[in-house]
């Protein structure tokens, strides 16, 4: 027992030998401070993930994205906004009316609430009952084409892929491209026929291009929801008026209720986003302001570079593929006579062949501990030589003052 007593390295003096000062016990509750300060910190990094990044080629093809959206028009209807999509695939999306709904908003920005009406209806959608959305959908199965019709387009080219026009809509689309007058022979088609549909009045009801009687109080909209849209250079654009493709033209009928010098395309984009958000994402275009300064028609650009990325979450196992992106911002007045162009809010996109992947991870425990111990004896022993020099250094102080040296 006595030979390992010669092992302790860390001797002990006699407690009537140990001397106890106030400069000990401000160095020892100042050092407390600081080792409960730099412990709470440690503990944060070690609960935190730490994120790698890495850059890869992008070998991944086709594919869909889809695209978030929230924004404000605080002076422009809904009844006045159409969105439409095109890629370099010859894709093109016109009218889109599927996951996308309309707010009605009053003058200053909120959603208005009418009476015996939804205020907040999906683009597309109708507000028939559910009695009538039944019968609809018996009709639908009693009109059932077979599977190689081919509708007539009655002299028009049609604008489907199929060059089919087996609906309504589709003959008038056809109409539309080459200028001919639909409305004067609609209750000839028999595919208008087929659909109940006689006159013109009772094909903009059945398509929601009756006029609508606004709320007075109806001076703005809100569109939120998403698109989807190919992995593949686009755009897509809000503007006013209906759209249309006439040869590689892309073009925008403004109905006779716009005034387009008194077109004011304010906007305020809450959020754009295109894919799933992870932790630690960055939306440049989140909470973006635009106030035009003056009325007419202006075009609003915003060029998107897309950078696909990997987000791996090692704790769940779970992996998120999304995009970040970077983003230019260009506007310009259309009421120059050498300016052209449609007037609305354009997103141009493009996808960058380089892929980030973010790998989550986080400090072993071991690692931690390690960290902390580090702390704690470092802290310790700057403390001890903290407190040794105060305390030679106000004892030779208090020696001078009793020799009567110091006055």
């Amino acid at each position: 027992m006595k030979n390992l007593i010669k092992f302790d390295a860390y001797p002990k003096t006699e407690e009537e030998l140990n001397i106890k000062t106030i400069s000990g016990a401000t160095v020892t509750l100042v050092s407390s401070l600081i080792i409960f300060i730099l412990f709470v910190n440690e503990l944060h990094l070690y609960l935190t993930p730490h994120l790698k990044q890495n850059l890869v080629v992008d070998f991944s093809q086709g594919g869909a994205v889809v695209i978030n959206l929230d924004l404000d028009f605080p002076r422009l209807k809904c009844s006045e906004l159409h969105i439409d999509a095109l890629d370099i695939s010859g894709s093109q999306q016109l009218g889109i009316r599927n996951n996308l709904y309309l707010d009605n908003l009053d003058i200053n920005g909120k959603v208005v609430e009418s009476k015996g009406s939804k205020n907040k209806v999906e683009l597309g959608s109708n507000d028939l009952k559910d009695n009538e959305d039944e019968a609809e959908k018996d009709k639908e199965k009693e009109n059932k084409l077979p599977d190689n019709y081919c509708g007539d387009c009655y002299g028009a080219p049609s604008t489907k892929p199929s060059g089919c026009c087996n609906t309504c809509q589709d003959i008038k689309e056809a109409y539309e491209a080459k200028n001919w007058n639909f409305a004067n022979s609609i209750g000839k088609f028999e595919q208008c026929i087929r659909e109940g549909i006689t006159s013109i009045r009772q094909f903009q009801q059945q398509t929601n291009e009756d006029p609508v009687i606004e709320d007075p109080r109806n001076v703005g909209c809100r569109v939120n929801g998403y698109l989807s849209v190919n992995k593949v250079r686009g755009n897509f654009h809000i503007a006013p008026g209906k759209a249309s493709q006439q040869g590689r033209s892309h073009l925008h009928r403004l109905s006779n209720s716009i005034d387009k010098s008194k077109l004011n395309l304010t906007h305020i984009i809450k959020k754009i986003s295109f894919g799933k958000d992870f932790p630690g994402v960055i939306n440049p275009l989140t909470d973006h302001y635009h106030l035009q300064s003056h009325l007419g028609p202006k075009m609003f650009q915003y060029f998107i570079k897309l950078v696909p990325t990997i987000y791996y979450q090692k704790d769940t196992k779970t992996t998120i593929k999304t995009n970040q992106y970077s983003v230019y911002e260009y506007s310009r007045d259309l009421q120059q006579t050498s300016s052209s162009g449609l007037p609305g809010i354009f997103f141009i996109y493009d996808f960058s062949p380089i892929m980030v992947e973010i790998v989550e991870e986080k400090k072993s425990f071991f690692h931690f501990i390690t960290q902390l111990f580090g702390l704690l004896g470092g802290i310790y022993s700057i403390s001890s030589l903290i407190d040794n020099l105060l305390f030679r250094s106000l004892n030779s102080f208090q020696k001078k003052i009793e020799l009567g040296k110091i006055y």
